[in-house]
């Protein structure tokens, strides 16, 4: 048997983590590296006025905007939580992400 001793930081969860384990479970929480914990509720919450994607991605105080908008933006669409104000054109410079209201 051989032990190899690991520092901390081989072993860190490295960038930001999410989970959606079902559209039910909006109250997951969101790793986010020397940051305070976040929750997805927050993040819809902070979308009750429209937000651009930079706005968002600072309240979650992460950077990389590709890895940003495929780990939290689509799944947040798919689930139904938020919507696009510009629907038909998706990358709008323009665009923004507000929550769905229930009654939507």
């Amino acid at each position: 048997m051989t032990i190899v001793p690991l520092s901390k930081v081989a072993t860190a969860i490295v960038g930001p983590s999410i989970e959606f384990a079902s559209k039910e479970q909006d109250k997951e929480q969101v790793r986010v590296q020397d940051k305070e914990q976040v929750t997805i509720q927050d993040l819809i919450q902070f979308c009750s006025v429209p937000r651009n994607r930079k706005e968002v991605q600072e309240f979650m105080g992460l950077a990389g905007r590709r890895n940003f908008s495929e780990k939290y933006i689509k799944p947040l669409l798919e689930m139904g939580k938020i919507k696009m104000t510009i629907p038909d054109r998706p990358n709008s410079k323009n665009q923004k992400y507000q929550k769905l209201n229930s009654e939507e």
